[in-house]
C-alpha cells in the first residue's frame, strides 16, 4: 500500500509539472482562443471565441444584485434579467447605464435610417419639451437648391417642378415648377391672426406712421379703397386706412361729402375719426346704419331690424371709462345722446342717466306700459336691490330711516290669499296665550349698513351701526322668533343680512285673541245678569 501511494505521488507531481510547462508558452502569448478547430486567436484579440453554434452568455443578475458589484470598473458588462437589458458601467458619471431600448434606439433598415421612441427627441438640448426639439440655430432643407437656406417643405425633391414652401429668418415664401405662387392659409376655415404693430402690402411698412397701410415707398395710400363707380362722382364709397375707416353713401350730395369730410384730412382716408360714416346731406333722418337680421328663406317683409343708428343721432362707443358722475372728461362704454345734454352712459354693468356730467333721473317705460324683471319660462328669479338694500327678498331696501332711502310709500299693499291656494285650514286656538307671550316694546331703531373690511375690500363683511335712526314701536325679531317663527325672517349668514318681522301675520292672531276674549266677556255678562237676577 505505501508503495502505490508513493508511485501516485510521483505521478501526480510529473502531471502538475507538465501542465506548468504548457501554460508558459500561453503566458507569454497574452491570448486566448477558444473554439472547436484549434485555430490560433487573432492578432488583434486577446480573447477570440469563435462558434456557429453557440453563443456568449455574460454574468446574468437583478438590478439590486448589480448594484452590489463593489467597485465596478469602468466598462464592466452585465446583464439584468429584471428588465432584460445589457448595462455597461460608466465611471466617469459612477453610474450603470443600459445599451439602447428596442422602442429608443436608431435603427438601420437597408438605406433607410428610424427610430420609434416612446417619448421624447431632442436635437441640441437634454430636455425636450416636445415629440422633436430643435434648440440653437440650424439649417433643415429637403435640397440644396434653397437660395437662403433657413426651412424648405416640398412634395417633389426637384427645383423646377411641385409646390415648395421656403422660411427663413422673417421671410416666407412659396413656389410652384419654379416661379412664385399664391400662399393660402386657413382656407377651409378658422381665423388668422396677425399679432404685430404693423402690416404693409406692396410696400414697406414705416414703423413711425399707421398699423395698416398699402403703398409703395411709404407712400401713404389707403390699404383698402371701394368706389362702387369711378365715373360716377355720387358713388358709394368705402375706405379703410391708418386713420380708420371712412363710409361715404351714395346720393347727389355724396361727393361734396367726400370734398368737406375726407378729402381736407389726407387722400381718402386720414379722417380724424377712428371710424367715420356719413349719411346723405340734408338728410338726417335717414339710417346712417342699419343692420337687420333674417330668417332663414325670409322676405324683406320678415326682416328683424337689429341696429338703426339715424344721421342725426349721437352714439359714442369708448373702452374703459367709467360711466357716471365724477368721471372727469372721460365717458362711458357706450354713451347715447349729447354729452352736453340729457343722455344715457353704459359701463359694464352700470346704466346712468346723466344731464352733462351730472346724475340725472332714469325713466324706465315713462308713457305707461309694463316693467317685467327676471320673467322667463326656465323659471330663473333675480332680486331687486334699491339703495343697497340687498337680496334676500325679491325687492329689497336698506335698514335706513331716510325716506328717500329705506322706506316705501303707496295707496295700499295686497297680498295673496285666494282660498284655492290654502289646504289644511285650521282656527286659530289659544290665541290669548300666544299674546301673553309677545312683547311690544318702544325703541329707537339705528340706520345700518354692511361694510366689507380691509383696505382693498376683499375682507369679511360685518355690520355697521350708525348714530342715526328714529323711535319706533313694534317687536324684537329675536324673541317674536321663539313665539311665532312664521312671522319672523331669520338670515342664514348675521354677517350679511339682518333679522326683520313680517307684522301682517300677527294680525290673524290678534283678530283671535280679540274673538276669544269677546267670548269671555260675553260669559262674564251672562253670569253677572244671573248673579242680578237671583238677588
Amino acid at each position: 500500500m505505501i508503495k502505490k501511494t508513493m508511485q501516485n505521488n510521483k505521478i501526480m507531481k510529473k502531471t502538475i509539472i507538465l501542465a506548468i510547462l504548457l501554460l508558459i508558452p500561453v503566458l507569454n502569448y497574452a491570448q486566448v482562443a477558444i473554439n472547436t478547430d484549434g485555430s490560433a486567436p487573432d492578432a488583434s484579440a486577446i480573447l477570440d471565441v469563435q462558434s456557429t453554434t453557440q453563443g456568449m452568455l455574460v454574468p446574468r443578475m437583478t438590478a439590486s444584485e448589480r448594484d452590489g458589484i463593489l467597485s465596478p470598473v469602468n466598462g464592466l458588462l452585465v446583464y439584468v434579467t429584471d428588465d432584460n437589458q445589457f448595462y455597461y458601467y460608466d465611471a466617469s458619471n459612477s453610474e450603470w447605464l443600459p445599451f439602447g431600448k428596442n422602442d429608443a434606439d436608431w435603427k438601420v433598415n437597408g438605406n433607410d435610417m428610424y427610430s420609434m421612441p416612446s417619448g421624447k427627441v431632442g436635437v441640441g438640448t437634454t430636455s425636450p419639451s416636445n415629440k422633436f426639439t430643435v434648440t440653437g440655430v440650424g439649417d433643415i432643407a429637403g435640397t440644396t437648391n434653397a437660395s437662403n437656406g433657413g426651412i424648405l417643405i416640398e412634395d417633389v425633391q426637384d427645383a423646377d417642378s411641385g409646390y415648395k414652401l421656403f422660411l427663413d429668418a422673417n421671410e416666407l415664401q412659396t413656389v410652384r415648377d419654379g416661379a412664385a405662387s399664391d400662399l393660402y392659409l386657413n382656407i377651409f376655415g378658422g381665423g388668422l391672426y396677425i399679432n404685430q404693430k404693423k402690416f404693409a402690402f406692396d410696400g414697406e411698412a414705416d414703423t413711425n406712421k399707421g398699423i395698416l397701410y398699402g403703398g409703395i415707398n411709404g407712400n401713404k395710400e389707403p390699404m383698402l379703397k371701394f368706389i362702387s363707380d369711378v365715373n360716377d362722382p355720387d358713388g358709394n364709397l368705402l375706405v379703410v386706412s391708418g386713420g380708420g375707416l371712412t363710409v361715404i353713401s351714395g346720393g347727389e350730395h355724396a361727393s361734396s361729402a367726400i370734398e368737406n369730410e375726407v378729402n381736407n384730412n389726407g387722400d381718402y382716408g386720414c379722417n380724424t375719426e377712428s371710424v367715420l360714416i356719413l349719411a346723405d346731406e340734408g338728410r338726417e333722418d335717414d339710417k346712417a346704419i342699419s343692420m337687420a337680421v333674417y330668417l332663414q328663406s325670409a322676405n324683406w317683409d320678415d326682416r328683424k331690424e337689429a341696429i338703426n343708428i339715424y344721421g342725426g343721432g349721437a352714439v359714442e362707443i369708448v373702452h374703459r371709462y367709467d360711466a357716471g358722475p365724477n368721471s372727469g372728461d372721460a365717458i362711458s362704454d357706450l354713451n347715447i345722446g349729447p354729452r352736453t345734454g340729457k343722455h344715457l352712459e353704459l359701463d359694464d354693468n352700470e346704466i346712468h342717466g346723466m344731464d352733462g356730467e351730472n346724475a340725472a333721473g332714469l325713466s324706465l317705460n315713462y308713457d305707461g306700459g309694463t316693467l317685467t324683471f327676471f320673467h322667463n319660462s326656465s323659471g330663473t328669479t333675480g332680486q331687486v336691490d334699491i339703495n343697497g338694500g340687498g337680496t334676500s327678498y325679491a325687492l329689497n331696501l336698506p335698514n335706513s330711516s331716510t325716506a328717500k332711502i329705506g322706506k316705501a310709500r303707496a295707496t295700499s299693499w295686497a297680498t295673496y290669499s285666494d282660498s284655492r291656494l290654502k289646504t289644511n285650514v285650521k282656527n286659530l286656538d289659544q290665541s290669548l296665550q300666544i299674546i301673553h307671550q309677545l312683547r311690544p316694546v318702544r325703541y329707537f331703531q339705528h340706520d345700518s349698513k354692511f361694510v366689507e373690511q380691509g383696505e382693498d375690500k376683499t375682507g369679511n363683511t360685518s355690520l355697521e351701526i350708525l348714530s342715526t335712526g328714529t323711535h319706533n314701536y313694534g317687536f324684537i325679531a329675536q324673541e317674536l322668533y321663539k313665539v311665532v317663527p312664521e312671522a319672523v325672517y331669520k338670515p342664514e349668514n348675521e354677517q350679511l343680512d339682518l333679522w326683520s318681522v313680517d307684522y301682517q301675520m300677527i294680525i290673524p292672531i290678534l283678530t283671535a285673541a280679540i274673538k276669544e276674549q269677546q267670548k269671555q266677556i260675553e260669559e262674564l255678562k251672562k253670569e253677572i245678569r244671573k248673579i242680578k237676577e237671583n238677588k
